[in-house]
């Protein structure tokens, strides 16, 4: 188990799609795991150039690196563990009896329930993204999931300086973007402005009209050559 020999992987055709076939090493077993990946369709690439792309994907992984195994013979660290560590250590130590409140609150109730058991090298764009999908349907603001997103971030990045300081083989650095998971902005309908004429009754204000251009400049009042009337929001 000191060493492994590299691999390149081997590459199958199923239906109409390249398959990449390849093995990692797991935390616990003596053997390899089969690990699968869906490369292209067949007519998009060729075999050749389907078995350089699985290479590369292999050697992005770190698969073949000695680090990532060493890794695998390691005690695996549960998010659960690590939100210990970084609460009494850091969240604890370092921040308002305010915030700790906050935080744990939205800790225990949002986030452990679901992440509670699960390996923190395990938490990627899928785990991340059905995180924000559940907390979408218990119709939590985009703010607050922001916040619970940067709680997972703050819990993972610092088991990882954790590790890191003692020696031991770290985690890969935080790699899920906030704006590639973030759901989208709210979009607030405006309501419609109304003007006074001359005779006493009410126009909508219409986008790229001269009241519009008023309003939008700040002027409560538009004036022409013959008379001046209100805006009206």
């Amino acid at each position: 188990m000191s060493r492994r020999s590299g691999q390149r992987g081997s590459v199958c055709v199923v239906g109409t799609k390249y398959i990449g076939r390849y093995r990692v090493d797991v935390p616990g077993q003596i053997k390899r795991a089969r690990r699968t990946v869906l490369i292209a369709n067949t007519n998009q690439i060729t075999k050749p150039q389907a078995k350089r792309w699985l290479a590369k994907f292999i050697e992005e992984q770190g698969i073949n690196d000695s680090t990532h195994l060493v890794r695998s013979q390691s005690p695996v660290v549960t998010f659960d563990l690590a939100a210990r560590g970084w609460r009494e250590h850091h969240l604890i130590a370092n921040k308002k009896p305010s915030s700790q409140r906050s935080m744990s609150c939205e800790l225990n109730k949002h986030i452990l329930p679901r992440l509670k058991d699960t390996p923190l090298d395990e938490i990627t764009y899928p785990v991340v993204r059905g995180l924000i999908q559940m907390w979408q349907k218990e119709g939590l603001s985009r703010k607050s999931i922001k916040n619970l997103f940067g709680i997972v971030r703050a819990i993972y990045n610092f088991q990882l300086d954790e590790t890191a300081q003692r020696g031991k083989p770290a985690l890969s650095p935080w790699l899920v973007k906030w704006k590639k998971v973030a759901p989208p902005k709210t979009v607030q309908r405006e309501h419609p402005t109304f003007y006074r004429c001359a005779d006493g009754s009410h126009r909508e204000c219409r986008e790229g009209s001269d009241v519009s251009r008023a309003v939008r400049f700040g002027s409560r009042y538009w004036s022409t050559s013959r008379r001046i009337v209100r805006v009206e929001g």
